[in-house]
């Protein structure tokens, strides 16, 4: 807590400029009463305009959300330090703290809540509503600019927010009416402010909207070809390395017996000598003690004869020997494999992979982009149509549609990225 304690202290602390003008002046009023009135005058001037003062500086701000957003715990600790800022007697350590808060009210709810149930503390910090406290000479200084931006506040969350939280609406209303204080005409402008944002939000929606539609309709006629294309390519890359889906599909069978839908223990491998398969099944759970093999025994074979011998000399040294790993070192650059006879093939797969880099994948991720923020838009639409029912209908189709599409085009992204960046990117990366 001394962290975000530090972290308040250096937000609204008075700028060392500013300090120094303060100063400046102060030594001039104790001066001669004739250098004084003029040099005060000047000096007063130019501290006057103290809004350059009263910026925070952006990276404790953006600290200070941090520490919040981390735990909202934090934000009742920082609400309370500001709100005793507004009681100091400085009125730029006020106006800072306000710029704060402000930027925090917007942000969170929960420090909505907490600004809420304070607002006559934030009221009272310019005197809009009397209390027994008086600022001093300084705050009296920038009382002017405090009670301006106090005023600002109160009446931009009143329109912004006056509907969720009926305490900043009534101290509106109070100050308004019953006080007959002349609020800053901030009302008109934040309702078109409101109005402009909402109508640039709303076609911005309905232009994703729109995109959405284009990409439904270009998915339905040409999903086809670009299927096509990754077939292709795929069928290419078979001819030209046939063992890869073998490999493959070995990879997945171990992947299977690793997840558990083989049987714990359980190994089961065909052996091939001299043409003839030997099934060797170990269902025993046990550990394998070599009992299930037909070792060779040189005292206890007098009936075979030579060729038998050597038969079964192959059969336990391949037994022997399948336990080891064999690398099998496979070039993959067209250098390596290029010859008078694939020469058109690879010249295929070459054009297939520069449309599949340069045209397809980028514009599959594009699809994808523009349907994912148009998902959610289905959930935010409403209308007062007589003709809810049929509307609604219409939008949950366009939904599942859009959900549908995005589901096919991530299967699509995940095959053709397996095939073009992972197998074909070393063949063509060189050319």
């Amino acid at each position: 807590m001394d962290d975000i304690t530090a972290l308040i202290k250096g937000a609204t602390a008075v700028p060392k400029e500013l300090k120094e003008k303060e100063k400046e002046l102060k030594k001039k009023k104790k001066s001669g009463s004739s250098s004084s009135s003029s040099s005060s005058s000047s000096s007063s001037s130019s501290i006057t305009n103290i809004s350059s003062y009263t910026v925070v500086d952006s990276s404790i701000i953006d600290s200070i959300k941090a520490r919040c957003k981390k735990d909202s715990s934090t934000l009742e600790d920082v609400a309370r330090y500001l709100l005793l800022d507004l009681s100091n007697n400085h009125g730029v350590i006020r106006l800072r703290a306000l710029n704060i808060i402000n930027t925090l009210f917007i942000r969170s709810n929960t420090f909505r809540t907490i600004i809420s149930n304070d607002i006559k503390t934030i009221a009272r910090c310019a005197g809009l509503i009397k209390t027994d406290t008086t600022p001093t000479t300084i705050a009296n200084s920038y009382q002017k600019e405090v009670d301006i931006k106090v005023k600002e506040l109160i009446e931009l969350w009143d329109v912004s927010y006056g509907s969720y939280y009926p305490q900043i609406h009534a101290v509106a209303r109070y100050l308004r009416e019953s006080l007959h204080i002349d609020m800053p005409n901030i009302r008109d402008r934040t309702t078109q402010h409101v109005n402009e944002i909402a109508s640039r939000d709303n076609n911005a929606k309905r232009m994703i909207l729109l995109r959405r539609n284009r990409i439904i309709t270009e998915l339905r006629d040409s999903f086809n070809d670009i299927v096509s294309d990754l077939n292709e390519l795929e069928g290419c890359f078979s001819i030209l390395f046939p063992l890869w889906s073998t490999f493959k599909n070995k990879d997945n069978d171990n992947n299977d017996d690793s997840n558990g839908t083989a049987k714990k223990g359980k190994k089961r491998t065909i052996w091939e000598c001299d043409g003839e398969e030997i099934d060797n099944d170990n269902s025993d759970d046990d550990d394998d003690d070599g009992d299930d093999i037909d070792w060779i025994d040189g005292d206890n074979n007098n009936d075979d004869n030579d060729n038998d011998n050597d038969n079964d000399d192959i059969l336990a040294t391949d037994v022997g020997a399948a336990t080891h790993d064999i690398n099998i070192t496979v070039p993959m650059s067209i250098k390596g494999i290029e010859n008078s006879n694939n020469t058109i093939l690879l010249k295929t797969m070459k054009e297939l992979y520069k449309h599949m880099t340069r045209v397809t994948l980028p514009k599959v991720k594009e699809w994808i982009a523009v349907l994912d923020k148009a998902l959610p838009l289905y959930d935010d639409i409403t209308t007062t149509n007589a003709n809810t029912d049929i509307i609604s209908t219409q939008h949950n189709y366009e939904k599942k549609q859009t959900s549908d599409a995005i589901d096919k085009l991530l299967l699509f992204l995940r095959d053709a990225e397996n095939l073009v960046e992972v197998r074909c990117k070393p063949l063509f990366h060189e050319s």
